[in-house]
């Protein structure tokens, strides 16, 4: 009687803890082998939806926008783990013309970065990007 009691306790804890996870709880779990990141940007990006491309392939996920350190806007994503040999030390992230947040490169590689790294992002192809393109490539 003691087990089937306890069992029944066990049972119940667990659903009632699965139960309260909501949809977007459940998003911000990590799943194994991907890794997150961090992409920062001077303004509010407006997103059309709340994938990370490629060169028009998903390779991730956006999990959250919040209000970061130094008034700048961190958005959170997740790289799937078959496409994290991509993000390196001259990762930076765009927003397309059609709210799109795709990956880029500037300048040479220096090696992968650190899950939980901050990535510059830009809002469109402006002279800041361009700007930050050429630093890296001169190597400021």
């Amino acid at each position: 009687m003691k087990q089937f009691a306890l069992l029944l306790f066990a049972a119940t804890l667990l659903s009632g803890g699965c139960a309260s996870l909501q949809g977007r709880d459940i998003a911000d779990i990590p799943v194994f082998g991907d890794k997150v990141y961090y992409v920062l940007f001077e303004e509010k990006p407006h997103m059309s939806d709340e994938k990370v491309y490629s060169r028009g392939y998903q390779i991730g996920e956006v999990i959250n926008q919040s209000l970061g350190g130094g008034n700048m806007i961190a958005v959170k994503i997740r790289i799937y783990e078959k496409y994290i040999n991509l993000m390196r030390q001259n990762t930076i992230f765009v927003i397309d013309d059609v709210g799109r947040l795709n990956y880029d490169k500037a300048g040479r590689s220096d090696g992968p970065i650190r899950e939980g790294a901050n990535v510059p992002g830009f809002i469109g192809k402006t002279g800041d990007l361009y700007w930050h393109k050429t630093k890296k490539k001169i190597g400021g």
